[in-house]
Order: C-alpha cells, then sequence, then structure tokens
C-alpha cells in the first residue's frame, strides 16, 4: 500500500522508465514492452473465461446444476476474482515485483471528486456516443448481460452490486495495475493509456451479440470510457479511485437497465 498522505504529481511520478525485466530478460526497446503487456493481456482474458468454463463443467459432470442467477454470480467470481485478479497476482510473482507496484491507497477528499467526477463524465460520454449513433441510425449491438436481464431483471441489481464490490476492483487491477502500469514502464501516459485502453475495449467484444456495426458503437464507447478510467489513474495514482468509477459506471448502467426491464419498456426485439 503506498503511503495514504501522498499526493502524487501531474505526471504521477509513480513509474518506473527504464529497460523492463522480465523473468532474467531485459526487455530494451518500448515495442518489446507493449507486446509483452499484450501478451499478459490475452493470458489474462483467457484465463478468466477458461476458469469459469472449466468450473462449470465439473459441476455438471457431477449432475449438479445451479440456478440462473446463482449460476451468473459464481461465474462473475470465477472471472473477475480468479481470473483477472489471479492473473494480477501471478504477475507480480513472475517479476518478482512488490504490492505497492498497484498503486492503491485511502482515498483523500481529492480523490473523491475525481471518483464522483470521472463516474459522471464516463456516463456522460457513453450516453453521447450511444444516443448519436442512434440518431444516425446504427443498429445498436447488445451485452450478455443486457440479454439476461430480459428473463430475469432482479438478477442485473445482483450484477450492480458485484460490479462495485467485484468488477470494478478486479478489472482495474489488471488492464490498470497490470497491463497500463507495465506499458508505463516504457512509455509515455499519452501513448500508454490510449493503447491499454483499446485492449480493454477490445476484451470487451467478447460479451457483445449483434450487428458489427453495433458492436463497433459499443466498443468505441468503451474505450473513450477506459481513456476516462486510465487518465484517472495517471491523475491520482489510486486504484481506488479506478475500482470507485469503474464500478460505480457499470451499476448505474445496470439499474438503468433493470428500471427499463422491469417497466416492460424493453424492446423485444
Amino acid at each position: 500500500m503506498a503511503d495514504e498522505h501522498a499526493e502524487p504529481s501531474p505526471d504521477i511520478g509513480l513509474h518506473r522508465h527504464g529497460p523492463v525485466t522480465v523473468a532474467g530478460r531485459t526487455l530494451h526497446r518500448p515495442t518489446a514492452v507493449v507486446l509483452f503487456a499484450l501478451a499478459v493481456a490475452v493470458v489474462g482474458l483467457i484465463v478468466s473465461q477458461l476458469v469459469p468454463l472449466a468450473v462449470f463443467r465439473g459441476l455438471g459432470a457431477v449432475g449438479v446444476s445451479l440456478p440462473q442467477r446463482s449460476a451468473l454470480t459464481l461465474q462473475l467470481v470465477l472471472t473477475e476474482l480468479v481470473g483477472f485478479g489471479g492473473m494480477a497476482w501471478l504477475y507480480l510473482r513472475y517479476r518478482g515485483l512488490p504490492a505497492d507496484y498497484v498503486h492503491v491507497r485511502w482515498p483523500t477528499g481529492r480523490d473523491v471528486v475525481w471518483m464522483v467526477g470521472g463516474t459522471v463524465l464516463a456516463l456522460v460520454l457513453y450516453f453521447g456516443v450511444v444516443v448519436v449513433a442512434i440518431a444516425v441510425g446504427v443498429p445498436m449491438a447488445r451485452s450478455v448481460i443486457s440479454q439476461y436481464g430480459q428473463s430475469d431483471p432482479g438478477g442485473l441489481l445482483v450484477v450492480a452490486v458485484l460490479s462495485l464490490v467485484l468488477v470494478g476492483p478486479m478489472e482495474e487491477l489488471f488492464f490498470r495495475g497490470v497491463v497500463q502500469e507495465t506499458m508505463r514502464e516504457a512509455l509515455p501516459a499519452n501513448v500508454a493509456v490510449p493503447l491499454a485502453s483499446a485492449v480493454f475495449a477490445l476484451v470487451h467484444l467478447l460479451t457483445l451479440t449483434g450487428p458489427l456495426l453495433g458492436q463497433t458503437v459499443l466498443v468505441g464507447s468503451l474505450f473513450v470510457t477506459a481513456l476516462v478510467l486510465g487518465y484517472a489513474y495517471e491523475r491520482t495514482g489510486n486504484l481506488a479511485v479506478n475500482a470507485a468509477i469503474h464500478g460505480g459506471y457499470n451499476a448505474v448502467l445496470l439499474v438503468l437497465a433493470y428500471l427499463v426491464f422491469a417497466s416492460g419498456m424493453a424492446p423485444t426485439g
């Protein structure tokens, strides 16, 4: 844990610039560091998908069938805590890095302002992209969670809570604390943040269905959201800020989706 009273400089001053050492090998070129960070992201994504798959196949093999809401909760716990959280822990162990490589401290008053402002900004930008896309006639894609909400609107509230306490913290730990932080060892923020944000957005293609153009729009909106998250990490040097923004952003969208589905206003097509 970093010193809770430390105030980062505008460029944070927390990043370690220079050659990156991985398992005894030194990566001198920024390109090599980026490729290494991308490989870490891909492995993390694969693990986050394979762990739930293996567990559910094991449950099926012994004749255990979970209710839909319980199954979704278990899947999120396995994906986020074991997948992304576990991979972040293994990454630090693999490189022999201390826990404070990931910058987390108790939020200051300034951090709280960033939490609230960042969440509002991310939501405004998301709805701005979506409204413009709808206005020009782009057929929208849907997320897997949105499809789930049609059959169990109340389950969206469960996912909203999990977003605050699990999804936001674990995904920020992995994508900002590991992937972006690794890139920042060799690259300036104006390069590392967009690259890490693109990785974060593209990963979410796995959760989308529908027209390709609509999926592209939603990935674009997620990229913008990730830029907000990446910039917040740069400015505050506190992953707790990112966890709050990410979790709050998800929770608001999920509660709004719940209200739409529960009211019967959602389109059936």
